[in-house]
């Protein structure tokens, strides 16, 4: 599913359509210097986990959430502007999320297969 089929409770017709345009012109600036300087810098995919003020990564790992953020960011761009670079980054990023941080190894009921112990 990607945000053309996904109801749209925040953006399409919320608070966000009455916003100042400055606002929308900067979070497009925002999203797009995020790729820029935290997607893939090192050209491994993933968002590393911080970059300084020049946009040179600081620590490099990946972690989970920063993705699930962008995701939202891309939904919610393409949403209120209908460009597709948004609806594109989010597939991109909804593919890795499906290759890099499902997991597979549930039971039902949501527990996982093997135990976690400390």
């Amino acid at each position: 599913m990607g945000p053309s089929d996904a109801p749209s409770p925040c953006c399409a017709g919320g608070p966000l359509r009455n916003a100042p345009a400055w606002l929308l012109e900067d979070a497009k600036g925002l999203f797009h210097a995020t790729i820029r300087d935290a997607w893939a810098p090192d050209g491994a995919d993933g968002f590393v986990y911080s970059v300084d003020w020049d946009g040179k990564p600081i620590v490099r790992e990946r972690v989970r959430w920063p993705i699930v953020e962008a995701m939202g960011t891309a939904y919610a761009l393409y949403t209120l502007t209908g460009d597709s670079q948004y609806e594109e980054w989010y597939q991109k990023w909804w593919d890795y999320c499906i290759k890099y941080l499902m997991d597979y190894e549930m039971v039902p009921g949501g527990k996982s297969w093997t135990p976690i112990t400390k």
